[in-house]
């Protein structure tokens, strides 16, 4: 349980916790967030004493769990080849997890943003770690006619922005109906 906050405080983030951890994002802010402090499996993992080799071995392309967990147990590791096997594919879903952002990058986006017919509000996040808030701004400012509302919530990071968003939306859902706020 411990393990989550440490990590944590040495300024690394969600993504790569959940990396090493093995435990869901949802978990992992859960926790951070202090809105719990059990994890599901409150005895520590068999692994824990190993991400950092685990981690080396895959940087060095080590990919069967097969193979590392033989390696491990060469070097005195005590668990079985199932939990070896369920990190590493835990592992390479988050990789190819990371890949998908990019294959859902649109082809033409200002003839996709001039498309659409409605009015649209858009939140940005502050402190995005993939979007530049000011090139966003400025794209929209070209190719948004029907943009009613813009605006970067400072503190807000890249995913945080749907969760600290509903202030926003009741302003933009103000503006919308005629009233001022």
């Amino acid at each position: 349980n411990e393990a989550i906050p440490e990590v944590s405080k040495q300024g690394i983030s969600i993504k790569q916790i959940v990396k090493r951890t093995g435990h869901s994002r949802k978990l992992v802010r859960s926790v951070l967030r202090g809105q719990r402090s059990d994890v599901f499996r409150v005895r520590q993992s068999s692994l824990e004493a190993w991400l950092p080799w685990l981690d080396s071995r895959l940087e060095q392309g080590a990919r069967k769990a097969s193979a590392l967990w033989s390696d491990m147990r060469e070097k005195g590791f005590c668990g079985q080849i199932g939990v070896v096997s369920e990190w590493a594919r835990r592992r390479r879903l988050a990789e190819t997890t990371d890949q998908s952002a990019f294959a859902r990058t649109p082809s033409a986006p200002a003839g996709q943003l001039a498309s659409l017919a409605v009015p649209l509000v858009v939140a940005l996040a502050g402190k995005d770690e993939l979007i530049d808030p000011d090139r966003c701004r400025a794209f929209l400012a070209e190719h948004g006619a029907n943009v009613l509302a813009c605006d970067a919530l400072p503190e807000t990071k890249h995913l945080d922005i749907i969760l600290d968003a509903a202030d926003f939306l009741r302003r933009a859902l103000v503006i919308l109906e005629g009233g001022s706020k």
